[in-house]
């Protein structure tokens, strides 16, 4: 009986929505950042933590951990005369986004960058 009332609850369950890479990193709510540099995004972490690679793939060590509610910069790169807004996207065809992290050297880290892992900021 106890076997039967567990799987009558497991269908029901919600299903779990896959999560929605974010391509870019633009957001409606920009952080500070000194001249020459362009601010960037502010994002909030969602999960209880996120790990900062060291480079855009899973393999990459990891360099800072994020808990939630943590506000993250994302990081404006060059490209030409235009500011780069695209994510970095893996071979697995996932997003991850470089932030700017404070006593980090070139961007930081970066972060997986999906509607399970940050949020844009709000104003």
């Amino acid at each position: 009986m106890v076997l039967t009332l567990f799987l009558a609850g497991l269908s029901r369950s919600e299903p779990v929505e896959a999560p929605q890479e974010h391509r870019s990193n633009s957001g409606p709510v920009l952080g500070l950042a000194a001249p020459p540099s362009s601010p960037g995004s502010l994002w909030v972490v969602l999960g209880e933590e996120l790990q900062g690679r060291a480079a855009p793939h899973d393999s990459a060590p990891v360099v800072r951990v994020f808990r939630r509610g943590e506000v993250l910069q994302a990081e404006v790169g060059r490209g030409g005369s235009d500011e780069v807004l695209l994510n970095s996207i893996d071979q697995q065809g996932r997003a991850w986004m470089a932030v700017r992290v404070p006593g980090l050297p070139d961007y930081g880290c970066y972060v997986r960058a999906n509607t399970h892992t940050i949020a844009a900021a709000q104003p």
